[in-house]
């Protein structure tokens, strides 16, 4: 029940009263002031006469007994020392003027006759008649006119101060009136309002403050006890609901959402319609789990758990959401993949081989070194489905039979499983194939319109130690889809750098260009400038040879950065090939800001432009952007003569296909070159 807002009358006559007095006083102890300081003005300026008729009377004695002419000019250099003096006029004994001064230097007609002695004010002139002595003679008389303070003149002058002191005054007012008012009301109003704060806030870590040493501050601190032993009750039973309600919901080892939670989540997201089509679960166990914790006990166990929970948020941040659902089991789900089933597909590769990257790793616990292995069951649904229970179900036997077969995944879906567990072995073998170095690079030469070789395009082939050479689609997209990415682009960078340092040695290949396919995670690498400088410095090879092609679509991530790095490479003198051009970046405006060397015209273009009107179009119309731009075309995948003679009638002047040479290891392109 709200009570009555009291807030006291004393403080509000006591502040009129206050205020009153001291205003009044004020305002009195000003009028005196300015009156005071008004008279002491008058007496100042009548000191001032008579000094000035002191520091001229010599000079105005030559002046009158010697007519000496030229003292006029020392007397007025004299009077305008005097800032307050207006004007003066000197008078001889029998009442003639014989020198006139004023402050603005313009001649005037006196205004009166020379008193022997005597002042008389005239508004903010102050009119003073002063005889002139000199030798004990008196021989004349000055009449001056000075500036003059008034009443108005100080008062106007210290308006602001009085102003500014006043309102110092108000404020020094109310602050006394307030604080003889507590003395006698706020004691009660402090604990009412305090009271009231309480009962309509239910907040029970309120404290009332105390400042007082009488019975109110007793009172006081009885109500603050009284409160916090109610404040403790409630924390403790607000606590113990907590923690019962997280141990309901989240797993006490690793902090992560417990089944329950999971389902609940899970459930959720199924009822909320999506733009995607396409989810993916994986559930992850611990292989022989219970053997860990007989042989090194529920400790080091619980640490790998905690480990593993760790690496497992670590490494998944994109995923919607990472679960414990049993002693050593996770749920990893991630929900409105792709409306695109392959893709989704090739999510869970990437997120298989991800945690194979993880386990692959030791764990150290204690100084123990532990290694583990895990099976997975993965799952790729569709948003038609509409119980977590049967997606949890799904999942689950997907396990199940991983570890029925003791293999390291098994696939809901059989057959996804089968395209899944022949990318992981590739993957696997891409691993031995790094550490082994089983890559080899391969060059297709390049051509100009008269036939002569002016380069080559480097291209990597894995000689598989079972499988023999792989085709290039079989194993680049995991290449590049890892970061298996990094090492094999810069062996790559490092190789085609070393092959241009043995051309350089023969006549007939030291002027060619080497162009070498930079993916587009390895372009945006934050080394990638340093990598491509040392690769040229250990091999000391021309930098304008080295040409480096970047896909077109790279300029869609963060055109401004990639520019900028392009730039920096330009600066090099490395050339810049923009690969696959007219699939990709599709807004050609930017091309005035890309200080790129060539442009190579994607090849699906090339095979069409014979039969389909529009691929013949796009030719030309590259062909022509690069005579505009400036820049080199090259038409790759140029397989027959038609082909190459219908581009040299468009106009263009380089080309790579088939037509003219295949890739070839490098034994084979030195036969070429033997021969020309």
């Amino acid at each position: 029940m709200k009570t009555k807002n009291y807030s006291g009358s004393i403080k509000r006559k006591l502040a009129k009263i206050i205020l009153s007095v001291t205003s009044l006083v004020f305002f009195i102890s000003y009028f005196v002031f300015v009156i005071i300081y008004v008279k002491h003005e008058d007496r100042r300026t009548q000191k001032l006469t008579e000094t000035i008729g002191v520091v001229i009377s010599q000079d105005l004695a030559k002046l009158i007994f010697l007519n000496n002419v030229s003292v006029a000019a020392d007397i007025t250099t004299k009077l305008q020392s005097f800032k307050m003096l207006k004007s003066a006029v000197v008078y001889k004994n029998n009442g003639s003027a014989i020198y006139q001064y004023s402050k603005n230097g313009k001649s005037f007609t006196p205004d009166g006759k020379c008193k022997k002695q005597g002042y008389k004010i005239v508004g903010e002139t102050l009119i003073s008649s002063t005889t002139i002595h000199y030798s004990g003679n008196n021989f004349g008389c000055i009449r001056m006119k000075l500036q003059h303070m008034t009443f108005f003149n100080i008062f106007k002058k210290y308006l602001l101060p009085l102003v500014l002191f006043y309102l110092f005054i108000v404020l020094l007012s109310s602050v006394l009136a307030s604080f003889y008012a507590k003395k006698f009301t706020n004691p009660i109003l402090k604990l009412i309002n305090f009271l009231e704060g309480v009962e309509l806030d239910a907040f029970l870590d309120r404290r009332i403050e105390i400042t007082e040493d009488d019975e109110f501050g007793k009172l006081y601190e009885e109500i603050n006890i009284m409160l916090e032993s109610l404040q403790n009750s409630l924390k403790e039973k607000e606590e113990a609901d907590k923690k019962v309600e997280y141990l309901r919901e989240y797993d006490s080892l690793t902090g992560l959402p417990n089944k329950d939670l999971f389902i609940k989540s899970l459930q959720k997201q199924i009822d909320y319609k999506t733009l995607k089509e396409w989810h993916i679960m994986l559930c992850v166990d611990i292989d022989k789990f219970k053997v860990l914790n007989d042989l090194y006990g529920h400790e080091i166990g619980d640490t790998v758990l905690q480990l593993l929970a760790r690496s497992l948020q670590k490494e998944f941040r994109d995923v919607t959401l990472i679960a414990k659902i049993g002693i050593d089991e996770f749920l990893i789900c991630y929900r409105n993949v792709s409306d695109d089933k392959e893709y989704a597909i090739q999510k869970v590769e990437d997120m298989l081989n991800r945690l194979n990257g993880i386990v692959s790793n030791s764990f150290y616990v204690h100084g123990e070194e532990l290694n583990i292995a895990i099976h997975v069951g993965a799952n790729v649904y569709s948003k038609n489905l509409t119980s977590a229970s049967e997606i949890l179900q799904q999942t689950d036997g997907a396990l199940q039979n991983a570890k029925k077969e003791e293999k390291k995944f098994s696939f809901y879906s059989k057959e996804i499983e089968k395209k899944a567990q022949e990318n992981l072995d590739i993957y696997n073998d891409l691993l031995v194939a790094v550490k082994e170095n089983q890559f080899e690079l391969f060059y297709q030469l390049q051509n100009r319109d008269d036939g002569s070789y002016f380069g080559a395009e480097a291209l990597i082939r894995w000689n598989h130690p079972t499988l023999g050479f792989l085709a290039p689609f079989k194993f680049i997209p995991i290449v590049e889809s890892s970061n298996l990415i990094f090492d094999v682009g810069t062996w790559v960078l490092e190789n085609a750098c070393k092959q241009l340092s043995l051309w350089q040695e023969n006549s007939k290949t030291k002027d060619w260009v080497l162009a070498v396919n930079v993916s587009t995670r390895q372009f945006a690498q934050d080394d990638f400038l340093d990598i491509v400088q040392r690769c040229i410095k250990k091999y000391d090879i021309p930098h304008n040879k080295l040409k480096i092609e970047i896909l077109e679509s790279l300029l869609s991530n963060d055109f401004e950065t990639m520019v900028q790095k392009i730039q920096k490479l330009r600066e090099l003198d490395i050339q810049i090939s923009i690969d696959d051009f007219g699939t990709g970046y599709s807004s050609l405006q930017y091309l005035k800001y890309l200080p790129v060397n060539q442009i190579k015209i994607d090849q699906s273009f090339i095979f069409g432009m014979l039969e389909n009107e529009a691929d013949k179009i796009i030719v030309q119309s590259i062909i022509n952007l690069g005579k505009a731009f400036k820049f080199d075309v090259i038409a790759e995948g140029v397989e027959t003569k038609e082909h190459f003679e219908k581009l040299k009638e468009y106009g263009c002047h380089y080309f790579q296909g088939y037509y003219f040479a295949r890739p070839e290891p490098i034994e084979k392109i030195e036969k070429v070159v033997a021969q020309l």
